[in-house]
């Protein structure tokens, strides 16, 4: 019994430790909107986002080890999920630039904004409808099951330790932003409001033209 509980933990902290490597490499608009919800309003609403991003990973990983990840790698599906992630994107930074302008110039009205419902939400409907996200589990859990040859319920635990780094990794940079904000002028919080908001335009329209190209 002892020696099955070491092997789960020494599982759980390979997928923790592969998850936060992902993580690092891949920083996205996902990652961007997170940041500037904190900027935005608070602390709690970049974790209660991190918490919805955790949540979906969660979800597709326990798909894609079931089996049903395949379903969802449908072109149709995917083009449709495609369409609907690059316009959530666009509208997204859309909001985060005019959200900006309609600031007043001091730093104490980003933290009287917290909006939970919102930032969960949106965190929520933007990383359910991002193909990616599919793609990217799909790609590491085959690959993973293959190289350490885990049965379903190892590769279970293996992928909500990777699910569970998102949280881990996302948490300590909203901290971390909710720390410094605090000392960073106003005007550099506007410009960087206004420069993630015109990477999440750029991003959806990125992914549109993809979309486009993608056959049925």
């Amino acid at each position: 019994m002892k020696k099955i509980n070491k092997s789960k933990i020494k599982i759980f902290g390979h997928g923790l430790l592969t998850g936060l490597i992902l993580q690092c490499a891949s920083i996205g608009p996902v990652s961007l909107y997170i940041f500037n919800l904190t900027i935005e309003k608070t602390l709690l609403d970049g974790l209660i986002a991190a918490s919805a991003v955790t949540l979906v990973d969660c979800s597709y990983i326990t798909l894609t080890v079931l089996g049903l990840g395949k379903l969802l790698e449908n072109k149709k599906i995917k083009k449709s999920l495609g369409i609907i992630s690059s316009t959530i994107l666009i509208l997204l930074g859309v909001i985060a630039i005019h959200s900006s302008f309609s600031e007043n110039g001091s730093i104490e009205i980003l933290d009287s904004t917290s909006d939970l419902l919102y930032s969960f939400t949106s965190t929520l409907l933007l990383t359910t409808f991002n193909p990616l996200t599919i793609i990217f589990y799909m790609g590491v859990f085959s690959a993973k099951a293959i190289e350490y040859d885990y049965p379903r319920k190892e590769l279970l635990i293996f992928g909500l330790s990777v699910g569970s780094a998102t949280f881990v990794f996302l948490g300590l940079l909203v901290i971390l932003l909710s720390v410094i904000k605090g000392v960073i002028p106003f005007l550099a919080i506007f410009i960087l409001k206004i420069i993630i908001g015109c990477l999440l335009i750029a991003y959806g329209f990125v992914r549109l033209k993809a979309t486009a190209l993608l056959r049925n």
